[in-house]
């Protein structure tokens, strides 16, 4: 079994968006350009590997660093980012980031018929505002649609963002702020606390899986998955188990849960994949869900969660993006600790959850590009 290129996706892209702009892409998506199997930069890639452009939306003073958080390309070889820009004079004074996509044609060109003329879209909280707005995910829906999760300030709290777009960008068709207090009682007190979403995946039928977290009243962060339709309403059907339209996992206070990523199977189960952290501790998480939202049993330790807590030291680390190969094999992507440091690292398991020991070391490949 190979595995395509693509599914390098804890591999870090830097690009220079002008003379001192950075961005970084840390989310391949499964159809976007990659180098050659060999490894080596694909220098028929934009100029010798990498596409330089300049965001005309970003301010100009001391700090007008861009990220871009997510990748993913149409059927043209059109590609599609999302993430955040440094605010304009126009719009914030240059006092906070803002959520933007920016689109690329097949040729590598900023598509300046994308969005308002210059082949971006921005959104702001307000002008003169310190809020900061993020999109940390984008897919496309069958209309051709686009589609982001992320986060926004919404007075002093941040919420979960879904934010989707015409083709063109031009237009805003449908913008969803979620909060915690409000889908499941994550924070009761007052005020609420901070939510986001991290990651989504898009079935069939455009309807949406939200991962990311919220914080409950300890400050704590509950890991969580959200069904919507294709316009953001919230699918009370999902996870009847748990509050409806939201599967929520907080297996106690001191611990914190948050979910990086989401992948769907062949039959619509759910495969999501984060951290969990306890005081200087972070180790890995994978849950598998029915298509109806409940934990898949059959999956791991016969809980349908993957728990480094349990499973042992040796699995300490944090993922940060999943995919899967035909067979369904799920390839988790990440760090690890090594000692005093980080390694990145790439974890293999079975359609039932269990690792393979038979690929990499023990079911695992680190890799440390250093002395420690």
């Amino acid at each position: 079994m190979r595995v395509r290129q693509t599914y390098l996706v804890g591999l870090l892209l830097f690009i220079c968006w002008s003379c001192t702009d950075t961005v970084k892409f840390d989310r391949l998506a499964s159809n976007a350009s990659c180098s050659t199997p060999s490894g080596v930069l694909d220098t028929s890639f934009g100029t010798s590997g990498a596409v330089q452009v300049d965001n005309p939306l970003s301010y100009s003073d001391s700090n007008n660093t861009d990220l871009i958080n997510s990748i993913v390309a149409d059927s043209s070889g059109s590609i599609f980012v999302t993430g955040k820009t440094w605010d304009d004079a126009t719009t914030g004074g240059g006092t906070n980031f803002n959520f933007f996509i920016g689109k690329c044609n097949s040729s590598l060109q900023v598509d300046t018929t994308f969005g308002g003329g210059d082949g971006f879209v921005e959104k702001s909280a307000g002008a003169g505002t310190s809020a900061e707005e993020v999109g940390n995910d984008i897919k496309l829906l069958s209309t051709g649609e686009i589609i982001t999760t992320g986060s926004i300030v919404n007075v002093w709290t941040t919420d979960i963002l879904i934010s989707k777009w015409n083709s063109n960008g031009t237009v805003e068709t449908s913008s969803v702020t979620i909060d915690g207090i409000g889908i499941n009682d994550c924070a009761t007190g007052a005020p609420s606390q901070d939510d986001a979403g991290n990651a989504l995946a898009v079935d069939s039928s455009d309807n949406l899986y939200i991962t990311g977290y919220c914080r409950d009243d300890s400050g704590d962060k509950n890991f969580l998955v959200i069904k919507t339709n294709s316009t953001g309403t919230i699918d009370t059907s999902f996870s009847p188990l748990g509050t409806a339209g939201v599967w929520n996992f907080s297996p106690g206070l001191g611990t914190s849960e948050d979910g990086k990523d989401i992948i769907l199977t062949k039959n619509g189960s759910l495969i999501v994949g984060g951290t969990r952290e306890s005081g200087n501790t972070s180790d890995t998480l994978l849950v598998k869900l029915t298509p109806s939202g409940v934990t898949d049993n059959t999956f791991g330790g016969g809980d349908g969660i993957i728990d480094s807590f349990v499973d042992g030291p040796i699995y300490k680390g944090q993922i940060n993006a999943l995919v899967l190969d035909s067979d369904e094999n799920i390839y988790a992507a990440g760090r690890t600790q090594n000692v005093s440091n980080w390694d990145m690292a790439v974890w293999k398991y079975t359609p039932s959850g269990v690792l393979d020991i038979s690929w990499g070391t023990s079911g695992r490949y680190v890799f440390n590009n250093g002395s420690g």
